[in-house]
C-alpha cells in the first residue's frame, strides 16, 4: 500500500491511490462475504478511520479547486477569502487527525492480522458466480425506475467500481451474466463509473457549499459569489444528470430495461454458464 507516503507528505496523489487499494480492498471483502460461512468481514476499524479522514482531505482540496476555478468563470475581481480560508483550516485538521490515527510505527498490524485470518485461502466459482448476480440485482432496483435519485446514482456508482476492482476474479462469470447492451468490455464499465464519480463529486460539492452558506455571515460580494457559483455548478449537475440519464436508455430501451433479466433467461444463462 502507499500508506507509507501517505502519512509522511498526505499528497492529493498518494491519497487517491491509498483510497483506490482501500476500495480494491473492500471489494474483494464484499467478494468474499458471498461465501455462506464467512458472515464477518470488513475493514479494521482503525484502517476505515483513517481511510475516511484522507477521503475528507481529498473532498477539501477538490473543494479549493473548483472554487478557484470558479472565480474564473463568474468573476476574477472576487476571491471568496472567507470560505478559502475555512478549507485550509479544514484541511490542516483532518492532516492532524489522520497523523494522530496512523501515529504508531505499524498503525494497522492488529486488523491486517485479523483480517488475515478470515480471508478463506481459495474461492468457488459459484462464490463469484453468486456476487455477479447479486450485483446485476441490484444494478435492475436502481435502474427500473424512470427518475434515478442522487442517492441512486451513487449507489450504482459504487456497483460499477464493486466489479471493475474485483474483475479479476469475476470476469469469466461476468462476461457472460453481464448484459452486452450496457457492458461490452471493462472499459465500458470504467467510462461509466468515471462519469457518474464527477456526478458525484459535484454534489458533494453543491453539499459542502450549503453547509457552509447556512452555518456563516457572510461579506456581501462574497455571499453574491457563492450564490452565483452554487447556480453554475446545479446547472453543470443538471447537465451530468442528463448525460449519464441517456447514456443508460441509450443502451436499455424502456421497454426492455433488464429482460436479461427475466426467470427464462436467468435459466439460460445458468445453463451456459454450466457448461463451459
Amino acid at each position: 500500500m502507499s500508506l507509507g507516503k501517505v502519512i509522511k507528505q498526505f499528497g492529493s496523489s498518494d491519497i487517491r491511490l491509498f483510497r483506490v487499494e482501500v476500495k480494491k480492498l473492500r471489494a474483494l471483502l464484499r467478494l468474499i462475504k458471498t461465501e455462506n460461512e464467512v458472515k464477518e468481514l470488513a475493514l479494521p476499524k482503525k484502517l476505515h478511520k483513517f481511510y475516511k479522514e484522507v477521503g475528507a482531505i481529498r473532498t477539501f482540496r477538490l473543494q479549493q479547486k473548483l472554487v478557484r476555478y470558479s472565480v474564473l468563470k463568474i468573476n476574477p475581481d472576487i476571491r471568496p477569502k472567507a470560505y478559502l480560508n475555512l478549507l485550509t483550516t479544514k484541511i490542516k485538521h483532518s492532516i492532524s487527525y489522520a497523523r494522530s490515527i496512523a501515529k504508531d510505527k505499524d498503525p494497522f498490524k492488529r486488523g491486517k492480522q485479523q483480517l488475515e485470518k478470515q480471508i478463506p485461502r481459495k474461492l468457488g466459482i459459484a462464490t463469484m458466480r453468486e456476487f455477479t448476480w447479486e450485483e446485476v440485482n441490484s444494478l435492475k432496483n436502481l435502474l427500473g425506475s424512470v427518475f434515478t435519485s442522487d442517492a441512486s446514482l451513487h449507489a450504482i456508482r459504487k456497483i460499477f467500481k464493486d466489479l471493475l476492482y474485483t474483475w479479476p476474479y469475476i470476469q469469466k462469470e461476468a462476461r457472460v451474466i453481464l448484459p452486452s447492451a450496457i457492458f461490452c468490455s471493462r472499459e465500458d464499465l470504467d467510462f461509466i463509473a468515471k462519469r457518474l464519480g464527477k456526478f458525484q463529486d459535484t454534489c458533494t460539492s453543491i453539499d459542502l457549499l450549503r453547509e457552509y452558506n447556512s452555518s456563516q455571515e457572510n461579506d456581501r460580494n462574497e455571499q453574491l459569489f457563492l450564490t452565483a457559483m452554487e447556480k453554475m455548478w446545479l446547472t453543470e449537475k443538471d447537465i451530468l444528470r442528463s448525460e449519464i440519464h441517456n447514456l443508460f436508455h441509450k443502451r436499455i430501451p424502456a421497454r426492455q430495461s433488464f429482460t436479461f433479466l427475466a426467470d427464462g433467461h436467468h435459466a439460460a444463462i445458468e445453463n451456459k454458464l454450466l457448461t463451459r
